[in-house]
């Protein structure tokens, strides 16, 4: 006698069906643009250039008097000065979707393709442009610790701080430091820091109310520096370029565009978001547009962190 199965009556039976919930895979849009840790150095709207120019002057203490003698003349000193062109460029993110995907939409999950959603996606997604580029731009730190090749440790982190603090001829950068680290170099942190005998140092520990006013992606505070993760840190596949600074060290430029002549546009902070159609391919295209550029303004207040990749 026949037994009738899924197997056997598989043109009546669907082999799975959707799940009406959608979950989000993991995503990492943590960055440092509203720390306090990056200097904004303007925007280029209406400025007639696509570059900003950002000046730096040796005053209001950084030179010390002379000795002199009762009539003896008082020599000229020279004002240090030194300026660092930043210069913004275009980044764009473009969704395509097709009028069937959209109508066969499943649920009611708040993350289903449409066009709001893509907009929210790509505005989502200038925090990951930000954390790239301000990644991109401290791995140019022309001070480094240790040597390539390097497991993160304790005696790294050590020694960004006494960089910081001895540099420019011992000056020392002014702080507060703060450090940038990518989740592999942090766990080697971790465990060097298991491995210390000295009981004053102590664990990162990051409240939520921590979190809450440092920001996504804060860990904890050590010996003094705020310490964050990031999986953009840089690597040239030997190194992650993790680095400790102050907040005079990096600096961004941005620009929002300006569009005329979209059907819809929809804008979400720093970007805006424009819908073009295709009636022949019965296609739908959401375009996000943001202008940005992110750069050292100071290498004495930045050191590189190498640590093996």
């Amino acid at each position: 006698m026949a037994t009738n199965t899924m197997t056997t009556a598989a043109d009546l039976r669907m082999t799975s069906i959707l799940s009406q919930e959608i979950n989000l895979l993991l995503r990492d849009t943590s960055n440092l643009r509203n720390t306090g840790y990056i200097q904004y150095l303007g925007s280029i709207n209406n400025l007639g250039t696509d570059s900003i120019k950002f000046r730096k002057v040796g005053l209001m203490g950084r030179d010390s008097f002379e000795s002199r003698t009762e009539v003896q003349a008082a020599s000229d000193v020279t004002i240090a000065d030194e300026q660092v062109t930043v210069q913004v460029s275009r980044y764009s993110l473009r969704y395509d979707y097709s009028d069937i995907l959209a109508l066969t939409a499943f649920g009611n999950s708040p993350y289903e393709i449409d066009p709001f959603n893509l907009a929210a996606s790509i505005g989502e997604s200038y925090n990951t442009l930000f954390a790239e580029l301000t990644a991109a731009a401290a791995a140019a730190a022309s001070s480094t610790t240790t040597t390539t090749g390097t497991t993160m440790s304790v005696s790294t982190f050590f020694e960004a701080v006494y960089s910081l603090e001895q540099a420019d001829s011992f000056r020392g950068a002014p702080g507060p430091f703060y450090a940038c680290m990518h989740p592999k170099s942090l766990s080697e942190l971790q465990a060097s820091l298991r491995a210390e005998q000295n009981n004053i140092i102590s664990q990162m520990v990051a409240t939520e109310e921590m979190i809450k006013a440092k920001g996504l992606g804060y860990v904890g505070k050590l010996f003094g520096v705020d310490v964050y993760r990031s999986s953009h840190i840089a690597s040239d596949g030997t190194d992650y370029d993790n680095w400790m600074a102050d907040a005079g060290a990096l600096g961004y430029a941005d620009g929002v565009p300006q569009i005329i002549g979209a059907p819809e546009i929809m804008e979400m902070d720093k970007v805006v978001c424009e819908l073009d159609r295709d009636a022949a391919t019965a296609t739908t295209s959401i375009v996000g547009h943001s202008y940005l550029a992110c750069s050292i303004i100071d290498q004495a207040r930045i050191v590189g962190m190498l640590a093996v990749d």
